[in-house]
């Protein structure tokens, strides 16, 4: 089972706070040091499965 779709599976309240926390901060940290498609990577990897980009 991937991150999404273990993010997908908690509590509505709680499936958007690791990408929130973490995925938004890192990947615009990558995106800074030139690391564009890590920045994608990370973010799209803690986003819930389902969820529309």
């Amino acid at each position: 089972m991937t991150l999404p779709d273990r993010l997908a599976r908690l509590p509505s309240r709680w499936r958007w706070a690791l990408h929130n926390l973490v995925g938004h901060p890192l990947s615009e940290l990558l995106f800074q040091l030139g690391a564009w498609r890590l920045a994608d990577a990370v973010h799209d990897a803690t986003a819930p499965a389902g969820a529309t980009p």
